[in-house]
């Protein structure tokens, strides 16, 4: 035999790899296919379900519920609104006058309530605010991460400084805020974390090119959050709110033909029947949420036409509403 031919003990030695066609694996394949139909004929069936008929709301009394961005606007109105609902409040904001205005109001009918004041931009200063809020309240039982802001300029008239200030305030402190509350949620398994996004973070809008990319982030941190704790069976919730403009607010004066600027206590009504109802993503107007699929489907061509119809070609050319803490 040569020196270079290699035997036969050797060369039978060597491992075979498993045939894709072998049986084992189609019984495999089969098996994970059946689970898989499974799985979404279930969803599909249970979100029909629920279509029809809701699923009753959640009972919230004695709750802690911690509203960031709370001085003003939405933030304000969703904090009365589970103030109303029996749950005790933590106001978090720069703004500290205007969340004590509200906690008065809210302790005339009988709720428990506390007013911490933050700039939501500073990791230190989430830091040391979540530390006072444990050793004052103990625990968090509803995040709603709520403040934003918006620049309301073009990606090349807008300052480095405050592009880096609406990536802070309306991605990175909804963040924060979450990796400060989770562990207690989940050592008690209970739990619901709430951002605010917007429907931006689903299309992206000129003249909102920092909205839109911090609302982008936002969808995803709450779709990969809900997948994360999904997989790892903690009973804890994660909704996204994703409404279209409000007519108030730092957005007055947005043109938007279709759907028209929403009123503030109806985008609230729906924000509230979303989250009491366990909604993972919840999109304002309901019929909103065909805008992915309308963007899926439709060439970018098409896409954009149809924004511009609906929207304008500017849509934050009259814009003259504050730049404020706010929704959106």
């Amino acid at each position: 035999m040569s020196q270079g031919a290699p035997s036969d003990e050797f060369s039978n030695s060597e491992p075979r790899a498993h045939s894709i066609f072998s049986p084992f694996s189609f019984v495999s394949l089969f098996i994970e296919l059946l689970v898989l139909f499974h799985r979404v004929a279930v969803a599909v069936l249970r979100g029909c379900f629920r279509f029809v008929f809701p699923r009753a709301p959640k009972n919230i009394v004695g709750r802690n519920v911690l509203v960031t961005g709370a001085a003003n606007n939405i933030g304000c109105m969703l904090a009365w609104e589970f103030a109303l609902r029996g749950a005790n409040l933590i106001l978090v904001d720069l703004d500290a006058e205007g969340c004590v205005n509200l906690a008065s109001d809210i302790q005339d009918i009988g709720q428990a309530v506390k007013v911490y004041k933050c700039d939501l931009t500073k990791r230190e200063e989430i830091n040391r605010v979540m530390c006072d809020i444990m050793r004052d309240v103990g625990k968090v039982d509803i995040l709603v991460n709520n403040a934003g802001i918006v620049s309301a300029r073009r990606l090349l008239d807008c300052p480095d400084a405050v592009i880096q200030r609406v990536m802070d305030l309306n991605i990175m402190a909804s963040i924060w805020m979450t990796k400060a509350v989770l562990p207690g949620m989940l050592q008690r398994n209970y739990g619901h974390i709430v951002n605010i996004a917007s429907l931006s973070g689903y299309i992206g809008i000129g003249g909102l090119v920092d909205l839109s990319t911090s609302k982008f982030a936002c969808v995803g941190f709450s779709e990969a959050l809900d997948l994360e704790l999904k997989q790892i069976r903690k009973d804890i919730k994660v909704s996204v709110v994703c409404p279209s403009l409000l007519d108030r607010g730092m957005f007055e004066g947005a043109k938007s033909r279709f759907p028209s600027p929403l009123k503030p206590q109806y985008a609230v009504s729906e924000i509230m029947r979303g989250v009491l109802t366990d909604r993972e993503v919840i999109f304002i107007p309901w019929y909103m949420q065909f805008t992915p699929i309308f963007k899926a489907i439709l060439p970018v061509g098409a896409f954009s036409a149809l924004l511009d119809f609906s929207t304008g070609m500017d849509i934050m050319k009259n814009i003259k509403g504050s730049r404020k803490t706010s929704l959106l």
